[in-house]
């Protein structure tokens, strides 16, 4: 067992580039047959790209597709064998924003589309390309995969000093597969939450059989965590559950309650979706035309109770920050309100999240410093089966699956 720091390290560094870029904000990838922002997809399903540029006038944005190994670095297959189409396409969906404040034009990219389709499964990037410029201006990565295995999560729990608290069991199924002539070009990588940053890569079974695989392995272990708080813009000039009040200037703001840091909290369930977030204006009967139609809010954080060690540094996250910390996410300490506070403009909607402890030198995420972590907490496992058929000089997603830590979500 490893945790894959490249694969990690390769997803952070796509989201930061992404975030940082001026002018375009709400990089928002998803899947909208699961309506959640993992970007993995059977062949022949679809995935939506979608961001707002704040300078509302077009510009003739375009894309490419590459693709990847399974610890994505650069494939050796030729683009001839996973695609189908044009290498460089012109982004053809577009709209100004309708009845907002704040003005951008919003793009959109669904893959596969007229211009271009994926012959293989396996690891891709959508490049997003500014106008007469060759060098990408963000990534988002992807994977797809072929249904040639059938894969079940179990989760169990697992108590251990170091609270890592849900043991993860993943069995894989497959008629039409012989795992045992080739069992060394396996790879399974599992992910909590939809989140590529939380990840364990196994490169062997515990167990084998033509065509059976099973990955049981002691130390499968993610930190349960809490449930994700959450704050609802959906309506701009009403205050949510969580919101303290609404404050209306050159946009609204929502100015959240302030979470406190409680060690000695005990756990409490809350319903939540994992740390995604969507889009929404509770004024659009239709849920998909807020592309263009959704505002944006100043939404202000506020944490209580904790002081970082030295060297570390308190960010907000969630799925739209790419569940990692970014420049608009960090937050300061305000000697007037005695809170570690932060303030970022996000698209109308409602949004999952949590605070995290960042190592400012290494990088390292530490996702239960603040919030704690429970065995009983609801989590989402992830679960892929990489697989490299004999002789080829590429390898393909066999299969996907997911399970819950509790089984009445299943």
């Amino acid at each position: 067992m490893k945790k894959n720091f490249l694969l990690t390290l390769l997803f952070a560094m796509a989201c930061t580039f992404a975030q940082s870029t001026q002018n375009l904000h709400t990089i928002h990838w998803f899947n909208p047959q699961t309506n959640d922002n993992l970007p993995i997809i059977a062949m022949n399903e679809r995935l939506i790209l979608s961001f707002d540029d704040f300078d509302a006038v077009f510009k003739n944005y375009q894309y490419s597709i590459v693709r990847y190994d399974k610890n994505w670095e650069p494939s050796s297959a030729f683009m001839s064998e996973f695609l189908d189409g044009y290498e460089t396409n012109v982004i053809r969906d577009f709209s100004n924003s309708f009845n907002t404040r704040q003005h951008y034009m919003n793009y959109r990219i669904t893959i596969p589309n007229q211009d271009v389709r994926l012959k293989l499964s396996g690891n891709y990037g959508l490049r997003v390309f500014a106008p007469g410029s060759s060098t990408p201006i963000f990534e988002k990565r992807f994977s797809v995969y072929d249904r040639m295995a059938e894969i079940g999560v179990m989760v169990e729990r697992r108590n251990t000093p170091n609270e890592l608290n849900q043991q993860v069991t993943v069995r894989v199924s497959a008629p039409n597969l012989d795992f045992t002539q080739n069992a060394n070009s396996l790879q399974m990588v599992i992910l909590k939450n939809n989140n590529w940053i939380e990840n364990i890569v196994l490169d062997r079974p515990t167990f084998a059989q033509p065509q059976q695989l099973q990955y049981s392995q002691m130390d499968n272990l993610f930190a349960g965590g809490t449930e994700y708080s959450f704050f609802d813009t959906k309506n701009v000039q009403i205050a949510g559950f969580s919101t303290e009040r609404v404050v209306m200037d050159d946009l609204f703001h929502h100015i959240l309650f302030a979470n406190s840091y409680d060690p000695t909290a005990a756990y409490l369930d809350r319903p939540d979706v994992n740390g995604n977030f969507y889009v929404r204006n509770i004024l659009l009967p239709n849920p998909n035309v807020a592309f263009a139609e959704a505002d944006y809010v100043y939404v202000h954080f506020g944490l209580a109770d904790f002081t970082p060690n030295t060297g570390e540094e308190i960010c907000v996250y969630g799925a739209f920050t790419g569940f990692e910390c970014t420049p608009e996410s960090t937050l300061q300490y305000v000697a007037e309100s005695g809170l570690y506070e932060t303030t970022m403009k996000l698209k109308q909607g409602y949004y999952n999240f949590h605070y995290a402890v960042r190592n400012v030198q290494t990088g390292e995420m530490d996702y239960t410093a603040i919030p704690g972590s429970y065995w009983q907490t609801e989590n989402l496992y992830n679960a892929l089966l990489y697989y490299t058929p004999w002789g080829s000089r590429y390898d393909l997603l066999i299969g996907y699956g997911e399970g819950y830590s509790r089984p009445s979500q299943r």
